[in-house]
C-alpha cells in the first residue's frame, strides 16, 4: 500500500486528458439537468398565471352579471361584451377590460352563451352547446396558449331570476 502512495511517477498526459473528458460529460449532463429545471420551472409559473387570471376574470364576470337586474344585461352580438347595470365587461385584445380598466390579461377566449330572451344571435359554438335553461346565462373564459401550447379555460353557467 505505501508502495502506491509515495509513487513519484506522476500522471500520464493520456490520464490527464481522459478526466477531463470524463470531468467535462458531468459537468454537460448537469448543466441540461438545470436548464430543464429553469425552463419547467418558467413554464409552469406562466400556467398558473394564466389559469390565476382566468379564475379572477370568471369571479368578475359572474360577480358583475349576478348583481345586475336581469332586463339591464346586453350582449353583444360577437358575444365578446356583456353590459350590466355597473359597466361594460369586453375583451381587447387578450385583455378582459370593464370600463376600460384591465381585470384580467392574457385572455384568449371570452364568449356568453345566453337564453332567448336575452335576444341576439347565438354563435356557432353556442349553437353546438345547448343552453339548458332558458333563464340561464353560460360564460366561457379561456386563457392564451403558453409556450408549451398550453392553455386553460373555465365554464359556468349562471341562472337568472327574473
Amino acid at each position: 500500500m505505501k508502495k502506491y502512495i509515495f509513487n513519484q511517477r506522476g500522471v500520464t498526459l493520456i490520464e490527464l486528458l481522459a478526466a477531463a473528458v470524463v470531468l467535462a460529460i458531468v459537468m454537460v449532463l448537469i448543466a441540461n439537468v438545470q436548464i430543464f429545471g429553469q425552463k419547467q420551472f418558467h413554464n409552469q409559473t406562466e400556467q398558473v398565471s394564466h389559469e390565476a387570471e382566468v379564475r379572477l376574470a370568471m369571479n368578475i364576470v359572474t360577480k358583475e352579471i349576478r348583481s345586475s337586474h336581469p332586463d339591464n344585461i346586453k350582449l353583444s352580438k360577437d358575444h365578446d361584451t356583456i353590459i350590466t347595470d355597473s359597466g361594460t365587461i369586453t375583451r381587447t385584445g387578450s385583455n378582459l377590460t370593464l370600463d376600460n380598466r384591465t381585470i384580467a390579461e392574457h385572455i384568449g377566449t371570452f364568449e356568453v352563451c345566453e337564453p332567448d330572451y336575452l335576444g341576439g344571435e347565438q354563435s356557432d359554438s353556442c349553437k353546438k352547446e345547448e343552453v339548458a335553461n332558458p333563464d340561464s346565462v353560460k360564460i366561457t373564459i379561456g386563457s392564451e396558449e403558453n409556450k408549451n401550447g398550453k392553455s386553460s379555460s373555465l365554464s359556468t353557467t349562471l341562472y337568472i331570476r327574473k
